[in-house]
Order: structure tokens, then sequence, then C-alpha cells
């Protein structure tokens, strides 16, 4: 028996290659607009005007103008972002693969980062923001969003926000990550560049390969555990598993967002978030609370929720 589904060479290549016929089976599909955004930033001449219109409506279908100040901009809000990221200092970062990552090379990284947060839009930007756009342009990174740090998290590998000192040392953790499931990964780009080849469409770099196996692990981890109360004694009540009616879960300890809560009895899972909010408002509407006193709680509490 193998000790971790994660290193599954099977499981790798089933889960990477789920999420890429998704691209094969509807020839628009959103997830192109990735390849779309990529191919134009690694052409032999980028105009800054297209290359904006690339980035934002990639990260339009991938859903980032979401709660986002994006959503009240055009496309040009981009074009600081696009001058900074195709300078010629950073073409080292293009469809890097995990070996190439020597030290300054992260630090270079982390210095673009830094300048994408601290400088490039006025305001500090989301770690999903910034990393969606690295993705899309250099393909040197994967996208940190809320599934993916619940993929990684399933793999027991690290995460901390990029503006922190430790971000470095967490990201050479997944490169080990890669180092330990090197020739799985290389074998599933071979097959999906290939395809790619024969349909003359851009190649898949390194990073985006991995993107796509965490985000997809945490997308099918979660959404699977519901809950529902029951009386207990007195005005006393506890939350069942909507599945099993089990009443043991299993927390992490200091749990974050994207921290994972399961079921004991039967394995149904969910992020802590999700499990929190549904858990808060079940107790107010057995508190008799007002359903628009409930979505205003609701709405404090998931701003102070921590990622």
């Amino acid at each position: 028996m193998k000790e971790n589904l994660m290193d599954d060479r099977e499981s790798i290549e089933k889960t990477v290659m789920g999420f890429y016929e998704k691209i094969i089976d509807d020839k628009n599909h959103r997830f192109k607009s990735w390849e779309h955004c990529y191919n134009y930033f690694n052409g032999d001449s980028i105009e800054i005007d297209l290359a904006c219109l690339h980035l934002g409506f990639y990260l339009a279908s991938w859903g980032m103008l979401r709660n986002s100040f994006l959503l009240k901009k055009d496309y040009k809000i981009h074009e600081n972002a696009v001058r900074e990221i195709v300078k010629s200092e950073y073409k080292v970062l293009r469809g890097i693969k995990f070996q190439d990552f020597t030290p300054d090379k992260i630090k270079l990284l982390s210095r673009l980062i830094k300048k994408l947060n601290d400088e490039i839009y006025g305001i500090s930007i989301s770690d999903t923001l910034i990393t969606k756009i690295l993705l899309g342009t250099l393909g040197c990174v994967p996208a940190y969003d809320k599934f993916f740090i619940i993929g990684i998290r399933q793999a027991k590998l690290k995460y901390s926000k990029l503006s922190e000192s430790c971000f470095e040392n967490h990201f050479q953790e997944l490169l080990n990550w890669c180092g330990k499931n090197q020739n799985e990964i290389q074998n599933i780009s071979k097959k999906i560049n290939d395809t790619q080849k024969i349909k003359g469409e851009i190649e898949y770099p390194f990073m985006k390969i991995v993107d796509m196996y965490f985000w997809s692990i945490g997308m099918n981890t979660t959404g699977k555990l519901e809950i529902k109360t029951f009386d207990k004694t007195g005005d006393d009540f506890g939350y069942q598993c909507a599945k099993c009616d089990g009443d043991t879960f299993d927390f992490p300890d200091s749990p974050k967002s994207t921290d994972i809560v399961k079921c004991v009895n039967c394995g149904a899972s969910n992020t802590y978030e999700v499990f929190h909010v549904n858990a808060l408002k079940l107790a107010c509407e057995k508190s008799g609370y007002s359903p628009e006193l409930v979505e205003a709680i609701l709405a404090e509490q998931k701003n102070a929720i921590d990622l």
C-alpha cells in the first residue's frame, strides 16, 4: 500500500488530466483564457495595450473581478503591471522549471511579487490576484487561490502570505515536492504538451501543471460535508453530519479558513470557513434571529475568518 496518495503517479495523472480534458471537450472553455494570455506574453513581440486586454480578460474569466477593485476599472488598469512583467530581467522566470529555481531566482520572484503588491496598482492587492497574474504571464508560480491552498495543505505543505518573510522557505517546500514527484509530473507534462503541439497551441509550463493538480485536489476536497442541528436536553442543541447523522468532527488545531473539517463517522469534509459559517447560521436560526440580522452576522464573520 502506498503511504501517501498525493505521491501516487496514477492519482496525479488522473487528477491533472481530468482538468485538462475539460479544455479538450470544450474549445471555448473559460480555462482556455489562460492559454491565450500566456501565449501572447510569450510571443516575439508584445504590444502593451493588447497585452493588457489579454490579461484583463483572463483574470475576468477566472473570477478575479468578483469582489475586487478591478470590477470598477477598465483593462488599462494593468498597464503598469504589464510594463514591469515584460522587462528583460524577468525573462529567466518565463516557463521556469522547478529545478532551475536557484536562490537568486526565488529572490527575483519575491521582488516582483513585492512590486506588484506595493507599487504597481497603487493599493495592496491579494495574493490570489498577484499569483494569477504571474501564472498567466510568466507561468513561473502557481495561483495561490483558495482551492490551491487547500490542495497543498492536503499534501502537508505549508502556506504563508506572499508578504511574509517565510514565503521563500515555504515556496522551497513546494519545489521540493516537485522534485519528489518530478518524473510523474514530467510524464504528464509531455502527454499534455504533445497534444498541444498537435493542435498548434502553447505548451504548458511546469508550474501550470502543478497548479492544475493542487487546484483540482482542493476543489475535489471541498463541498462534501453539510451539517444540520439536533436537539439535546432543554434548549441545548448540537450539530450532525447531514449525510450520516454523525456528531463528531475532526478539527485542526487553530484552524484557518482553508483548513479541512471532517466527519469522523463517514469522512465527508469541507473547509473550516464553510463549516463555521453554516454552524453560525444554524445557531442564529435556532435562536429566532431575523433573516436580516443573520445575514449581517454572517457577513461580519466571513470578514473576520483568517485565511
